[in-house]
């Protein structure tokens, strides 16, 4: 039975920092939500939804030909759904890795220096829009229901990836 592994939290927590160091140590591919907006937003004025829908279809896609798969976004509430909907129709385990930065100015420093970066605007926020959106979501997050692990981002990278392949191989056995 494969794995599908959803990254959740907001921006700058680290989420495609993890799921790209997890890729390269499991051997697992990445389907990033972000790539497909940096096309959509090129052919279309509202890329966002439909870049959830390409995403949720090449995970789908990766799972019926029994790969193990990452995906990468924020996971708002109907990605979710939509995701725990492939994961039955593949038979795929679906596993939440939710990452979360507590210590606010590495996060905010993380936030700004997107700022930087010759990035599409929509991989860049200011740390003003980030903490609206907090305020926004505050008690609004779904339940996840299976397996879930919350993840301090401010660790350094490899142990949360060592620490996280363990936790999924006790997962698998």
């Amino acid at each position: 039975m494969p794995n599908l592994i959803a990254m959740r939290g907001a921006p700058g927590t680290g989420k495609s920092t993890i799921a790209r160091a997890l890729s390269r140590h499991r051997r697992w591919p990445v389907v990033d939500k972000d790539d497909i907006k940096d096309v959509l937003d090129n052919l279309m004025e509202a890329a966002g939804g439909p870049s959830y829908d390409v995403m949720a279809r090449l995970v789908r896609r990766q799972l019926l030909l029994g790969l193990d798969v990452i995906c990468d976004s924020p996971l708002p509430g109907q990605t979710y759904e939509n995701l725990v909907n492939v994961a039955e129709e593949t038979g795929a385990t679906l596993i939440v890795l939710e990452c979360r930065c507590p210590d606010e100015a590495v996060w905010r420093t993380r936030v700004e220096q997107r700022q930087s970066l010759s990035l599409p605007a929509h991989h860049t926020t200011t740390w003003g829009a980030v903490k609206a959106c907090r305020a926004r979501h505050a008690g609004t997050d779904d339940a996840v229901t299976g397996p879930h692990l919350v993840i301090d981002t401010s660790r350094p990278v490899a142990g949360l990836v060592i620490d996280v392949s363990r936790w999924l191989t006790q997962l698998e056995s």
